[in-house]
This record gives structure tokens, C-alpha cells and sequence, in this order.
């Protein structure tokens, strides 16, 4: 493809996402667009908020759930193409504030940067945090990462951890034999590992698939991953001007952990629908009556 033609359609694409939705705002006055990023776990949180919407105010949902990355979404929410959705702290601390991520990073700091450059506040955090993690068999002999060092060991690591800062924190203070590492497309991990063509895979604490695949998550006694805290963003001023929204998404301030995200996770990984796998778990919360 011709640059000037890429260019085109990179100015084309921008345009459709953060202008024409602005133009055509005042036709949504009782429409609330949530949004999500482009993968299985933010759009079923987002489908969690937009079915409770819904369900208990007068407001009409759109969903925007296929916004490519951090950046793209949380523009959007920006220019008020969105008025809500799902993403992580370590991520909004690298991405957005551009700031170094920490491990026991405070929510109340990131929302007092994220207030003060943009306007932008986290009404409540879901109760889990998805870090990435290390991940191996059941039956192999290790349980903390400190178990590698030293030890003879498969890596299947996916293309984009290799260029995050968490894989050069890892190397830096673990001493891993890395010399045949795998780089691998994330699809194929979990059954690269199943069937013992590697020992070791990076993955995200909260995937499905470990359970799918009866992986195992190796422990740290030494913190190495940062604090991917799941929070839900949205602008002071949507907040302020409709309450009934704030109000009935507060039921969902931490009503999931590691164990409860992971099982729906694998849910939607087994092929169950996204937005039965939200309505049954909304239901099972006493949040869908009230």
C-alpha cells in the first residue's frame, strides 16, 4: 500500500472515532455509550455495566466494544465518543500518565493524576488485579519463580510481553535460562504447554485458559509484576450530571476476585455467549433485581 494512502486511512479511522461521534452527540441524549477494549475480559465487564444500565435507569446503552488498546480507548473517553469503560492500572500509569509502574500502586493517586490532566475519575475498582504472570503444568516441579533459577526449563513467551517492561524487569532479577526461549502467538500457548511442547508460559493472572488447560500460576516471593488493579474510567462531569448511573454501577465495587474472573473468563473461552455468561453472573450477585 502506498504511504500516502495509509496515511489516508489512519486520518480517515481517527476522524470516524473521536469527530464524528462528538458531531453527532446531541442525538444521544438518553444514550450512554460504554465502551471496551478489544478483548474477551473488558468487553464482558463492560457488558456487566451496560446490562445494569439497562436494567435500572431510563438510559439506553450503546456498546463500543472493539476500541484497539489503552490509548485508543481511553481518547475516546476523552472526547466523549464514550462515557465509560474497563481498563488497568499499571497500564492508564504507562500509557497515559506516562509514568514508571509500581507494585502497590495507589488507585487514589492514579485518580487524582488522571482528574487533574483530564477530567477523568475512577468511580470504582471490580476487586482484581491482572498482572502478568508465569504459568506452568501441575505436574512440574516448581511453585514460586525463584524455582527456575538454575533449573532446565521450555519458555513459550507471546510477542507482546517480550516488548513490556515486565519481561526486562524479569530478567533483570530473575536468573533464568532463557538461551531456547519460544516466541509463540498467545492462542497457541496454553496448548503448547497442555501438550508439553514447552514447561513455562506468560500469560495474564486472570485467564480462562488456566483453568481450561489446568495450568498452574507460579507464585513470587519476591514481587517482579506490577499492579494491574482493574478500575472502571469515566469523566467527573457524566458522573456528576447522571447519578442514577453512579449509583446502580456501585454494586459492582470489587464484587470480583481473582477466582470469580477467571471462571467467567473461562466461560467465554469455552464458547459460552459474553453476554450470558455477564447476565447469569449479575443475577447470581443479586444485582439484575432489586
Amino acid at each position: 500500500m502506498r504511504p500516502w494512502l495509509r496515511l489516508s486511512i489512519i486520518i480517515a479511522c481517527l476522524f470516524s472515532v473521536f469527530t464524528l461521534p462528538r458531531f453527532f452527540s446531541y442525538k444521544r441524549k438518553n444514550v450512554v455509550v460504554v465502551g471496551a477494549k478489544n478483548n474477551p475480559e473488558s468487553q464482558l465487564l463492560g457488558e456487566m455495566m451496560a446490562l445494569l444500565i439497562e436494567r435500572h435507569t431510563p438510559y439506553q446503552v450503546q456498546r463500543s466494544f472493539a476500541l484497539d488498546g489503552t490509548y485508543i480507548a481511553f481518547h475516546a473517553l476523552f472526547s466523549d465518543s464514550i462515557d465509560l469503560y474497563v481498563d488497568y492500572l499499571g497500564t492508564i500509569q504507562m500509557t497515559i500518565l506516562d509514568e514508571p509502574t509500581s507494585f502497590n500502586q495507589s488507585t487514589r493517586k492514579t485518580e487524582e493524576a488522571l482528574k487533574k490532566r483530564y477530567g477523568i475519575t475512577i468511580p470504582f475498582s471490580w476487586g482484581f488485579s491482572n498482572s502478568y504472570v508465569l504459568i506452568t503444568r501441575n505436574d512440574f516441579s516448581a511453585d514460586f519463580i525463584e524455582d527456575l533459577e538454575g533449573k532446565t526449563a521450555r519458555y513459550g513467551f507471546d510477542p507482546e510481553f517480550l516488548a513490556r517492561q515486565e519481561y526486562r524487569l524479569l530478567q533483570k532479577r530473575y536468573a533464568l535460562s532463557l538461551e531456547g526461549l519460544q516466541m509463540m502467538d498467545p492462542s497457541l500457548l496454553y496448548i503448547a504447554l497442555y501438550h508439553r511442547s514447552v514447561d513455562v508460559i506468560s500469560g495474564s493472572y486472570t485467564d480462562g485458559n488456566i483453568l481450561r488447560y489446568q495450568g498452574k500460576v507460579l507464585l513470587e516471593k519476591n514481587t517482579v509484576f506490577p499492579n494491574y488493579e482493574a478500575v472502571t474510567l469515566s469523566k467527573a462531569q457524566f458522573l456528576r450530571t447522571h447519578p442514577q448511573i453512579k449509583k446502580t454501577l456501585q454494586g459492582l465495587q470489587d464484587i470480583l476476585n481473582i477466582d470469580k474472573i477467571r471462571l467467567l473468563n473461562e466461560q467465554v473461552a469455552k464458547g459460552k455467549p459474553l453476554q450470558e455468561v455477564a447476565k447469569d453472573f449479575l443475577k447470581s450477585s443479586q444485582l439484575w433485581e432489586k
